[in-house]
C-alpha cells in the first residue's frame, strides 16, 4: 500500500492520523503490537489514535481476499509516532497592578517542550486597557481602569506545541493621599496629636513614612500621628509617603507652623495729670503667635481712650487714682493674651495761698507756716524768693 500518513511527530497530549491507500484487492489493519489481534480500525479505514503523551509505535497489517478466505501477510510493518516532549505552563495570580502606575510583570516561564517559547493571549482573552503582552510572555503598561481580569495565556514552543495557561489579577484604584490642614503648633507647648489621612487605592498593607518634621514633633507611622513638644518656631513642610504592598508609592506635602507662644511684653506707662493732655503712650507690640494681631484695652482712666490700630492710650484724663489697664491681644487664629499695665493720674501740683502775719521793724516776727502743696507727687521740696 501507499501510506500517506504514517510514521510523524506530535505535540504531547494530541492524535494522530495513520492513512494508507492500500492496493487494490487489499486491505489494511492497525494493531498495537506485533501480535495483538485486536484490529484498531475495524472498519478498515483510517485510524487516528488516542492522545498520546509518549513514543507509541503502531503496527500495519495487509490483508487479501483470496478464494473467499481472508489471509493476512504476517509481517506487520511498524510506524511509529514520536511525542514531542510536553509543555509545563502553569498559570498563577499575577502581582496587582495600579491605575496611573506603569506595571511591569513577567509571566512564569513555560519549561519541557523544545525551548524557545513565544507568548500570546488565547482566543477571546483582552488585558486590562492599557496593558500589553509581549512575545517574551512580559505584560507591561500603564493601565486605567479599574478590574479584577482573568485572561488565558498560549505558550508556543519551536515545534510549534503549544499550552495553555490562565492568569489573574487586580487593577487597583490609583494610590491617593488626601490633604489635611495642620494646626499651628507652639514652642514648648504639646502638639495637639493630629492623624494624616488613611491613603485610598493601592494593594495593602500601606506603609506610611514623613521626613521634616519641626525638631520635638514625630510621625508614628503604625498610627499616622504627630505628637510630641515642638521646640523651634517656623514653616515647615512634612512630605508623607505611603507604599503599597507592590512598591507603589506616592507623597503629599503637608504644612505645620511652630510659633513662639503668643505674648504682650510689659511695659511703663507715665502718669497723668487731672484735667493736663496725657502723653501719648504706646503699647508694646505683641510676639509669638500667628500674625495679623488685634488689641483692645478695659479699665483705662476716664477721659482717655485706647486706639486698636496704633496701640497708642491718649487724651485728657479727668479722673485721678491708680487705675490698672488690662490690654489683650488675639493672634489670627483666635489664642490670646493678657498683660495688665498701670497708670497713675494725679492732682495738679498747686500750693494754697495764705495771708501772712505783718511784721514790726526791730521786732522779732511772729512765726508762719506755709501751706502744705496738694496734688503733684510727693515728697515735696520748697523754695522762696522775694
Amino acid at each position: 500500500p501507499t501510506i500517506i500518513s504514517g510514521a510523524q511527530s506530535i505535540c504531547a497530549g494530541t492524535t494522530a492520523k495513520l492513512s494508507v491507500t492500500p492496493v487494490t484487492g487489499t486491505t489494511v489493519s492497525y494493531f498495537d503490537s506485533p501480535i495483538s489481534a485486536t484490529v484498531l480500525n475495524p472498519d478498515g479505514g483510517d485510524f487516528t489514535t488516542p492522545a498520546l503523551s509518549s513514543n507509541t509505535t503502531y503496527y500495519l497489517q495487509v490483508n487479501k481476499l483470496i478464494n473467499g478466505v481472508l489471509c493476512s501477510n504476517p509481517t506487520r510493518t511498524p510506524i511509529t509516532i514520536t511525542v514531542n516532549p510536553a509543555i509545563v505552563f502553569n498559570g498563577s495570580t499575577l502581582t496587582n497592578a495600579s491605575i496611573s502606575f506603569p506595571y511591569n510583570q513577567q509571566l512564569p516561564l513555560a519549561t519541557g517542550g523544545t525551548p524557545g517559547f513565544t507568548y500570546a493571549l488565547a482566543s477571546g482573552s483582552t488585558l486590562p486597557a492599557g496593558l500589553s503582552l509581549s512575545s517574551s510572555g512580559l505584560i507591561t503598561g500603564t493601565p486605567t481602569a479599574a478590574g479584577d481580569p482573568t485572561f488565558s495565556v498560549v505558550a508556543t514552543d519551536t515545534k510549534n506545541c503549544s499550552a495553555t495557561a490562565t492568569f489573574n489579577f487586580a487593577v487597583t484604584p490609583a494610590l491617593a493621599l488626601a490633604g489635611a490642614v495642620l494646626p499651628d503648633g507652639i514652642t514648648g507647648t504639646l502638639y495637639p496629636t493630629r492623624t494624616i489621612p488613611a491613603a485610598t487605592g493601592g494593594t495593602g498593607p500601606l506603609t506610611y513614612s514623613a521626613v521634616s518634621l519641626p525638631p520635638g514633633l514625630t510621625f508614628n507611622p503604625t498610627t499616622r500621628e504627630i505628637t510630641g513638644t515642638p521646640t523651634q518656631p517656623g514653616n515647615y513642610i512634612i512630605p508623607v509617603t505611603v507604599t503599597d504592598a507592590n512598591g507603589y508609592s506616592i507623597t503629599s506635602n503637608y504644612t505645620l507652623k511652630v510659633t513662639d507662644p503668643l505674648s504682650l511684653p510689659a511695659a511703663s506707662l507715665a502718669n497723668g495729670t487731672n484735667g493736663l493732655v496725657y502723653p501719648t503712650q504706646t503699647i508694646p507690640s505683641a510676639i509669638g503667635g500667628t500674625m495679623p494681631y488685634s488689641y483692645a484695652a478695659t479699665g483705662l482712666p476716664t477721659g482717655l481712650t485706647f486706639n486698636p490700630a496704633t496701640r497708642e492710650i491718649s487724651g485728657t484724663p479727668t479722673q485721678s487714682g491708680t487705675f490698672p489697664i488690662p490690654v489683650t491681644v488675639t493672634d489670627s487664629t483666635g489664642k490670646t493674651a493678657t498683660t495688665t499695665y498701670s497708670i497713675t493720674v494725679i492732682d495738679p501740683l498747686t500750693l494754697p495761698p495764705a495771708t501772712l502775719a505783718d511784721g514790726n521793724e526791730n521786732v522779732n516776727y511772729p512765726v508762719q507756716t506755709i501751706p502744705a502743696a496738694i496734688g503733684g507727687v510727693g515728697p515735696y521740696t520748697y523754695t522762696a524768693t522775694n
